[in-house]
């Protein structure tokens, strides 16, 4: 079984280490902010950083037409470079606490941003050329879940660590974390794709964008992206705000959310081969629908951590089928010469939407309240579901 191979146990650990600081930076750190009494449109403003894993296709092309000319293989040798460079990063972060020295941090933030996002290019690029199509939904299995197992050690090993020790302790460890797939890097034999990507402008890399069966996937996939991606910042403030503690946090929503998260990365997989990606859409997308009217009535049963979690549960359920799907549709519509350039430009684009409405709907809860904000959410919703039932209706 392909999930059991040597190569779906290598990208799992490579995914892991690479969202270890985004579990870190949007995760844990708003919530030391928030504990600390920092406003929400601050907090909101961290989570604004995270633009750079818009714009990374910008650099993207580079990476897949150039290889580092003293190490071997191609996406091989950057990831070499860039986890090193990303460890450093955190490392050096560590002697500057971002409640004491918070304009430094959000600067070192920003680098290490940097160097993450540029690893998800390097690693995006060795899935799309490395695994075969009918694979992929397998292979992103171990992105998914180790989107969620590098979330839970960004997230749940700091908040532990901040209380019982210090910053600098916190980020030295999770600066070794993040280094230690660098050893099976040096043992890894990359298979090299023969053709060379030409040069092209960044105006043909946008084009990219105007294809319709792109164009569709963004139109359809954005919201559904947003509701179990974004909401999760709406979600923690109202735990924060109804005087959850960080570690309630973690242990309801990052431990036990996760381990459900993780096993629906999984299952998704086999779900896709069983049913194909359509059917799988609208069984996931339907299972999502009921998330969001359990959210807007989250606000009543909130003080009862028994409800809640088993509703984080199911959330964290949801999203681990989801982006496992989301990330097949995008690899599928990639090719090999621009693998990493055109899997992040549709991410990008997504993120981007995701970002901005993180930032609306913080404020609009915070003016009206985390029910009107999630009841905005479910109408943007309600439109990708039924637009998405319409168009594949008239196709088949």
């Amino acid at each position: 079984m392909y999930i059991f191979s040597k190569k779906s146990s290598f990208l799992l650990v490579l995914y892991t280490t690479q969202f270890i600081p985004l579990g870190f930076f949007f995760g844990a750190i708003p919530a030391i902010l928030a504990t600390n009494g920092v406003s929400m449109e601050t907090i909101g403003t961290i989570y604004m950083l995270g633009l750079i894993w818009v714009i990374k296709f910008l650099w993207a092309p580079f990476i897949d037409k150039n290889k580092i000319s003293f190490l071997k293989g191609h996406y091989r040798s950057w990831l070499i470079v860039v986890q090193i460079l990303l460890s450093l990063s955190m490392f050096i972060c560590s002697f500057y606490p971002i409640t004491s020295s918070f304009t430094v941090s959000l600067i070192l933030i920003l680098f290490i941003n940097f160097f993450s996002s540029t690893q998800d290019i390097c690693v995006d690029g060795l899935v799309v050329n490395s695994i075969k199509k009918e694979q992929l939904q397998y292979a992103n299995s171990m992105q998914t879940a180790g989107t969620f197992l590098g979330s839970f050690i960004g997230l749940c090993l700091p908040l532990y660590s901040y209380e019982v020790y210090t910053w600098k302790v916190t980020l030295s460890i999770l600066s070794v974390f993040v280094i230690s797939p660098t050893l099976l890097l040096l043992f890894y034999k990359e298979k090299i794709n023969d053709i060379k990507p030409e040069r092209v402008s960044y105006f043909k890399i946008l084009g990219f964008l105007g294809n319709k069966k792109v164009l569709k996937l963004l139109i359809i996939m954005t919201p559904a992206y947003f509701v179990v991606e974004g909401s999760f910042s709406l979600i923690q403030q109202l735990l924060i705000k109804n005087e959850w503690t960080l570690i309630q946090i973690a242990i309801s929503q990052n431990i036990i959310g996760s381990f459900f998260g993780i096993f629906a990365a999984f299952l998704s997989g086999y779900i896709m081969g069983f049913l194909g990606k359509y059917k799988s859409y609208f069984l996931i997308s339907t299972l999502i629908l009921f998330d969001i009217i359990v959210m807007i009535n989250l606000e009543l049963f909130v003080n009862n951590h028994i409800l809640t979690t088993l509703f984080l549960s199911y959330n964290y359920f949801c999203l681990g089928l989801f982006m496992t799907l989301y990330y097949t549709f995008i690899m599928e519509n990639s090719s090999r010469e621009f693998a990493g350039t055109q899997v992040n430009i549709q991410h990008g684009l997504m993120l981007f939407v995701s970002l901005v409405f993180t930032k609306i709907f913080l404020s609009i809860s915070s003016m009206y309240g985390f029910k009107i904000a999630f009841i905005c959410l479910a109408c943007i919703y309600l439109f990708s579901y039924f637009y998405a039932i319409w168009r594949f209706k008239n196709e088949n």
